[in-house]
């Protein structure tokens, strides 16, 4: 019995979400060492949301593909659907890398000020 993974680009597909993952992970890193250096020290939200911002972009892409490529539909009740299923992908898309962003600098931190010395 076949799973949903096992087609043609199945294990391709997850590759690319993983290395999507690690790179959002990387940069949210990055940049609250950056604000961290800078002496800002509110970096809760701003990890969360530098990660959240890959579903605006796919919000973006998303409202330029269809303009651009679909030849605008041809009723209103089938661009509702489009975008309204956009908009919730988008959405879990942008709560997923904004966890990854948040977890990501979380452990971050705990390592690196988990090696200060108090003397």
């Amino acid at each position: 019995m076949a799973s949903e993974g096992d087609g043609a680009g199945g294990r391709g597909r997850q590759v690319v979400f993983l290395v999507f993952l690690l790179t959002c992970a990387e940069i949210c890193v990055v940049l609250c060492y950056l604000h961290l250096c800078a002496e800002e020290h509110r970096w809760w939200w701003r990890a969360f949301l530098t990660g959240a911002s890959s579903g605006l972009y796919l919000l973006c892409y998303g409202g330029y593909h269809y303009l651009a490529r679909t030849h605008h539909a041809i009723d209103v009740i089938s661009s509702i659907i489009y975008f309204g299923y956009l908009a919730l992908t988008c959405y879990s898309c942008a709560v997923c890398t904004g966890a990854v962003g948040f977890l990501s600098c979380w452990v971050f931190l705990r390592f690196i000020y988990g090696s200060v010395k108090i003397d």
